[in-house]
C-alpha cells in the first residue's frame, strides 16, 4: 500500500491519473454518460439546450489532463434542477498543479476582499461573475479571474450526480479534476470511481480529520 502521508501534491496526482487512464479506456457510452446526473426530463432538457455543456463526456478519454481545484462553495440541498452543483477555483499552470495551496490562498483573498463590497450598483458582466461564484443554477462555465500574482485563475463549476462523489472525497482541500481546454470548456470532478483502492482506504482512516493536506 502506497504511503499517501508521505507523497507531495505532484505524485498523487500521477497515481491518480494512472489510474485514470487505466480505467477509462474500458470504459463504454453508457459508462460515461452514468457519471452525469441529467436523469430527469426536465434535467435532460435542461442539458440538451445548453450546448456548451454537451463536450464534457469527452473529457473521458486518457489524454486528458488531470490538476487540482478548490473548492469553495458546495450546493449540498437539490435545486430546482434537482442536481448537486460545486463551484471551485482552478488554475492550468504547473507550478499551480505542483503547490496548489495557492489556489486557496488566491481565492480566500479575492472572495473576502473583492466581493465583500455590495452588488447593488455592478455592470452586467460583474453580476454574471457573480452568479457563476454564488448561484446554485447558473450553468457551469469557466470565468477568468484577474489578479496581482500573474496567476492563470478560473472560477468554474460543474452540475455532479452525489452517488459518485460521496461526502468522504471533501475531507481532501484540493480535489482532483478532470480538463481539456481543447476538448471542453467544462471542468469535472474526478468521479470516486476513478480513486485508488487503497486511496479510499486511506480516506476512510482519516474521515474524522477536518481537512486531509499533503506535502507541496
Amino acid at each position: 500500500m502506497v504511503n499517501y502521508e508521505s507523497l507531495t501534491y505532484s505524485e498523487l496526482l500521477k497515481e491518480f491519473f494512472d489510474e485514470f487512464a487505466k480505467k477509462v479506456e474500458k470504459l463504454e457510452k453508457k459508462d460515461i454518460d452514468d457519471f452525469f446526473p441529467y436523469r430527469t426530463v426536465r434535467e435532460k432538457l435542461f442539458y440538451l439546450l445548453n450546448l456548451k455543456l454537451h463536450s464534457g463526456k469527452k473529457l473521458f478519454n486518457k489524454d486528458v489532463k488531470l490538476g487540482y481545484a478548490y473548492v469553495y462553495k458546495r450546493f449540498v440541498k437539490e435545486n430546482k434542477l434537482d442536481m448537486y452543483k460545486v463551484n471551485m477555483f482552478f488554475s492550468p499552470m504547473k507550478s499551480v498543479i505542483s503547490d496548489p495551496t495557492v489556489l486557496a490562498n488566491l481565492a480566500d483573498n479575492f472572495i473576502e476582499n473583492e466581493l465583500n463590497a455590495s452588488t447593488s450598483n455592478v455592470s452586467r458582466k460583474e453580476q454574471e461573475f457573480y452568479n457563476i461564484l454564488f448561484s446554485e443554477e447558473e450553468t457551469p462555465k469557466f470565468y477568468e479571474v484577474k489578479n496581482d500574482k500573474n496567476i492563470l485563475l478560473y472560477c468554474c463549476s460543474t452540475f455532479i450526480d452525489s452517488k459518485h462523489y460521496p461526502e468522504i472525497i471533501f475531507k481532501q482541500l484540493f480535489l482532483p479534476v478532470i480538463f481539456d481546454r481543447n476538448i471542453s470548456n467544462e471542468l469535472l470532478l474526478l468521479p470516486y470511481d476513478f480513486y485508488m483502492d487503497d486511496y479510499k482506504e486511506f480516506l476512510k482512516k482519516y474521515q474524522e480529520k477536518d481537512l486531509i493536506v499533503f506535502n507541496k
